[in-house]
């Protein structure tokens, strides 16, 4: 009797148990070449936030802090130019086509806190160093938003 009234019934600890492997098969992935590898960081921490190599190499170029922490954010590049504190927001396409009302909200926290920004929008692509320096020039004349749209910006790769 207690047999036939256990069909169709799903005991707690077997919910459990099922979640339990369910989290743990869902913890690893498998590479391209078809190894199994725990997930891990796909960009390397700097500051204590992610930090792509298009970043590092922006922050390079014009002589910048990678991730400085300004409030609630990481800024991806900070400079002082003239006296004046300068966030350069790298935006790729691939992470931001959908996030353009946040990182304006982003973008006009900081500028609430006294900091210009500089929108870099690209696919993967760097501005060259004048068109950087331009942007610069632009938001030391007073501006305090620049946009630097490259020719990359909204296409696929």
């Amino acid at each position: 009797m207690q047999e036939s009234q256990r069909k169709g019934k799903v005991n707690i600890m077997e919910i459990v148990l099922i979640l339990i492997l369910l989290y743990a098969l869902g913890r690893k992935v498998v590479s391209r070449k078809g190894r199994r590898r725990k997930k891990g960081r796909r960009f390397p921490l700097v500051n204590g936030a992610p930090a792509s190599k298009v970043q590092i190499k922006l922050a390079e170029r014009v002589g910048g802090e990678v991730n400085a922490h300004i409030g609630p954010y990481y800024a991806d590049v900070l400079i002082t130019r003239g006296g004046l504190n300068i966030v350069i927001e790298y935006d790729s396409w691939k992470y931001h086509k959908y996030k353009i009302r946040k990182d304006r909200r982003r973008a006009q926290f900081f500028i609430d806190q006294g900091y210009a920004v500089i929108a870099v929008k690209s696919n993967s692509r760097l501005p060259r160093k004048d068109v950087m320096e331009d942007a610069i020039q632009k938001v030391l004349r007073g501006r305090d938003y620049v946009e630097v749209i490259l020719g990359d910006w909204g296409k696929t790769s």
